[in-house]
């Protein structure tokens, strides 16, 4: 049989990190240049520092000849605006000026990018310290380590801005071209260095992942997660995601039967993971802010019904208030029986929840209606009342359930050849494949509080009604 394939993408665990607010906060920009001046402004400052003409004109440099076509590319490499003529130099000249400051401009950005690789090194460091330290010691090449990238970027950074005020900035001032064109290789060499780790400047799980990929396998998650700070957790299980997505993908290109265990094993612990990150996330938010309502949403993701009726976060949060209000608030759930996919009939429902005690049944109608009730009785019987005094309905739509008489008598009705029914009377009767028939209704009853008058459905006498869905839950 085919197998849809799922893939695992690893770089969406790594491309929507991140960095939190304190590293944001943290962060030293790098100061923006003034804005750049103009070649006429830039030739005003230089022309001071400029040497005369060869050609005995009296006038200064302002042009560089760089072709080497032209009769005088090696006599006379600097030259005048008179030295621009067919017999000299026939060909578009290059301002000294614009190419001073273009080299300029090259080395001051190469400052600015080691500046903001050292800041944001610095920043993330003052945050995830121990955790750093903790991976570095994995890692058998200290050249590999973090905190040995730390010192390169700072040493680097030191060594560019020394040489840039010992051999760049007064040529730069003077417009001293040739000069700068000795240093190519030096701008070059410190470029390659940079390059080397620029992965860095934009730090997170992603450039982590290139230091540590190797040994990330080889560190407990319990070690991590119970000695260290929620942020620095948070970086460890994204990284721990990123390797179990690589796994399963690797798993599903060389898929065969025997390999099915394996990858139902990692996706599952690849959803641990993930549970893992969540509840890391929300704790440090929840740390952050002392919201309370992010611990309300937290508690109920990590409790939520798996119900197809109730579908989305209002109704979970209803079904929830309806547990407090009967005094036992719902911890878990289990489902036992689904209409869709056991079919509708009733001995398929015994089958699956007779000899079950504490179940929640849902019922969805062809009107959208959504009901049921909860007990702590079997369901199993040939045809019988039964007691208990935990029971209790309810319809969606109202704001709190309806409990079962003091005593309990009559709680729920258990019969063989009937579905979930509630009550003497029948005040909620699910009948044998009740999503082709309308033989299953809502009554009043006296069995249960506050409707002696008026049935579940907040309406007089008998409603009879057809199913889209019913779900049983033990709780």
């Amino acid at each position: 049989m085919g197998r849809e394939q799922q893939t695992y993408k690893s770089t969406n665990v790594i491309l929507f990190y991140n960095i939190k607010n304190k590293l944001q906060q943290n962060i030293i920009m790098v100061e923006r240049q003034p804005q750049a001046l103009s070649v006429l402004d830039i030739m005003r400052s230089q022309v001071e520092y400029m040497d005369m003409c060869d050609c005995r004109s009296g006038e200064k440099v302002i042009y560089k000849c760089d072709e080497e076509e032209c009769p005088n590319f090696i006599k006379q490499k600097l030259y005048c605006s008179r030295c621009m003529v067919k017999t000299k130099h026939n060909h578009i000249p290059t301002h000294i000026a614009i190419e001073s400051q273009n080299t300029s401009d090259d080395w001051n950005t190469l400052r600015q990018n080691a500046k903001s690789l050292v800041d944001n090194l610095v920043a993330f460091v003052e945050l995830h310290r121990r955790f750093l330290e903790a991976l570095d010691r994995y890692l058998a090449n200290e050249d590999q380590r973090f905190m040995k990238k730390l010192d390169m970027s700072k040493e680097l950074l030191t060594g560019i801005e020394n040489f840039y005020k010992e051999n760049v900035n007064d040529r730069a001032v003077r417009g001293d071209i040739l000069g700068l064109q000795t240093l190519r290789n030096d701008f070059s060499e410190f470029k390659r260095r940079l390059e080397q780790l620029e992965f860095l400047i934009k730090i997170g799980p992603a450039a982590l992942w290139r230091l540590y990929n190797g040994i990330i396998q080889q560190v407990g998650t319990h070690q991590i997660l119970e000695n260290y700070p929620s942020h620095s957790c948070e970086v460890f299980l994204f990284l721990k995601s990123y390797l179990l997505c690589i796994k399963i993908n690797e798993l599903e290109d060389r898929l065969t039967q025997s390999a099915v265990a394996q990858i139902q094993a990692l996706q599952q612990k690849f959803e641990e993971v993930k549970a893992e990150l969540l509840v890391a996330r929300e704790e440090q938010q929840l740390e952050r802010n002392q919201n309370l309502n992010r611990i309300e949403q937290l508690t109920l993701k990590m409790k939520s019904i798996n119900s197809v009726i109730l579908d989305d976060e209002t109704k979970q949060r209803k079904m929830f208030t309806f547990f407090e209000q009967a005094g036992t608030p719902l911890m878990q759930s289990h489902l036992l029986y689904r209409g869709t996919i056991s079919t509708f009939a009733a001995a398929e429902f015994h089958k699956l929840c007779d000899n079950r005690s504490k179940t929640l049944t849902i019922v969805r109608t062809t009107e959208g209606i959504i009901v049921g009730g909860y007990t702590s009785q079997f369901w199993n019987s040939t045809s019988s009342y039964k007691v208990d005094p935990t029971a209790w309905v309810f319809n969606l739509d109202q704001p709190n359930i309806f409990k079962v008489k003091p005593g309990g008598n009559n709680a729920i009705y258990a019969n063989n050849d009937r579905g979930p029914t509630f009550g003497c009377g029948h005040i909620l009767y699910i009948a044998n494949t009740a999503n082709i028939n309308t033989c299953g209704y809502v009554n009043q009853s006296a069995s249960y509080e506050n409707l002696e008058n008026i049935n579940l459905f907040q309406r007089q006498g008998t409603t009879q009604f057809q199913v889209t869905e019913v779900e049983v839950f033990q709780v």
